[in-house]
């Protein structure tokens, strides 16, 4: 919490973005540039130098239209970065709806000789799911950081080392049942931090809606 606040008293003036003030909007870009030109040149989105210069530019664009709407009790630093992260997303998912994505699958004919067959990639394939899914397992494992040491255990032990009830209760000196009711009471603290956390707040708010 105090990493969003610290953020928050960044030097931006906002009445002077509110007003269209060019130099507010200058001294915006300048700080904010450094991050939207990282996140566009993210290895995963596999775009090539002039799809990013294009990216960089409509996120641009973008914050000219909403970063006056900041919430200034929120991460100025994260709200950037998910117009960024969105941004791309929506230009992957007209990609994949322009194009067919093939694959190269060498194989030997009949002839002896050997041949390039292009095949299309499996359509269960979602590379935007994959790019939201690794950033909620960030927002997860930084939620996870904040709390105590007897919750953040808990929870790596039962779902990310896959220990059984019975396997904690032996580590933890602790009975199944004991187990059980922890386990449950850190779940419902890691929840309400996740409902107040940038990213995986509108990600549950999404999925409450669908």
């Amino acid at each position: 919490m105090a990493e969003n606040n610290a953020d928050s008293q960044s030097d931006i003036d906002f009445e002077a973005l509110r007003a269209n003030d060019e130099s507010a909007w200058t001294r915006f870009f300048e700080e904010f540039d450094p991050l939207i030109t990282s996140v566009v040149r993210w290895s995963k989105w596999h775009f090539d130098h002039s799809t990013q210069d294009d990216m960089a530019q409509d996120i641009r664009a973008e914050l000219l239209r909403c970063a006056v709407n900041f919430r200034a009790d929120s991460s100025l630093r994260y709200f950037i970065k998910r117009i960024c992260i969105n941004r791309c997303i929506d230009r992957i998912r007209r990609q994949v709806r322009e194009r067919a994505h093939v694959v190269s699958i060498t194989y030997d004919g009949r002839d002896g000789e050997t041949h390039d067959r292009d095949t299309p990639t499996p359509t269960r394939f979602d590379p935007v799911r994959l790019v939201v899914a690794q950033e909620s397992a960030t927002a997860v494992r930084r939620l996870l950081a904040k709390l105590d040491t007897t919750c953040s255990d808990a929870i790596k032990m039962f779902y990310m080392k896959g220990m059984s009830y019975k396997d904690m209760a032996a580590h933890l000196n602790i009975s199944t049942n004991t187990v059980g009711s922890r386990l449950a009471k850190c779940l419902e603290k890691l929840r309400k931090s996740a409902t107040h956390d940038t990213f995986l707040g509108e990600e549950m708010c999404a999925h409450a809606d669908s």
